[in-house]
C-alpha cells in the first residue's frame, strides 16, 4: 500500500515537471490586466500564498465547473502602503497550453486583484487531470492536481 502511494506521488511530481516544460515552450501568451473580478465556476483549488516581497503575496488558482477550467492568479497587497503587484503569467495545463500575462501594476493597501487566464471548454463526457500555474520572476508555482469532468 505504501509503495502505491509513493508511486502515485512520484507520478504527480513527474507530471508537474513535464507540464512545466510545456508552459515554457513556444506557445503564445495572451495579455490581460489585473482586475477586481475573478473566475467563479463553482470550484477552485489554489496554492498557498507566496510572498513576493514584504506585504505582497501571489496565490495561483484553478477554477473549474460546468465543463470549463480557467487558471488565475490572485495578487494581494497588505503592506500598509501602495505597492506594485508583480508581472505574472497564469494559466491551466490543457492540451496546447498558453499563458495569459498581466504586467506589474501599483495598487493601494488592502487590495486583492486577479489576473485571469484563458477560459477552456472541455470536451463533453471527458475527464481530465488539471492543474493551474503562475509564473512570476524566475519562479513557477502549481495548484494541486484535480480531476475535472465535463
Amino acid at each position: 500500500m505504501i509503495r502505491s502511494k509513493i508511486a502515485k506521488a512520484l507520478g504527480v511530481v513527474a507530471t508537474v515537471f513535464a507540464l512545466g516544460a510545456l508552459a515554457q515552450g513556444p506557445a503564445s501568451a495572451g495579455t490581460s490586466t489585473w482586475t477586481s473580478t475573478y473566475p467563479t465556476f463553482g470550484n477552485a483549488t489554489c496554492t498557498d500564498p507566496v510572498t513576493v516581497y514584504t506585504g505582497v503575496q501571489v496565490i495561483g488558482c484553478l477554477a473549474y465547473g460546468s465543463g470549463k477550467v480557467q487558471g488565475y492568479t490572485l495578487g494581494v497587497n497588505t503592506s500598509g502602503q501602495t505597492n506594485p503587484l508583480p508581472g505574472v503569467q497564469t494559466g491551466a495545463f490543457i492540451f496546447n497550453t498558453t499563458a495569459t500575462s498581466c504586467v506589474a501594476t501599483s495598487v493601494p493597501n488592502n487590495i486583492m486583484k486577479s489576473c485571469n487566464g484563458t477560459v477552456y471548454t472541455l470536451t463533453p463526457g471527458g475527464c481530465y487531470d488539471m492543474l493551474g500555474f503562475t509564473t512570476f520572476g524566475d519562479r513557477t508555482i502549481y495548484t494541486p492536481v484535480v480531476r475535472v469532468c465535463a
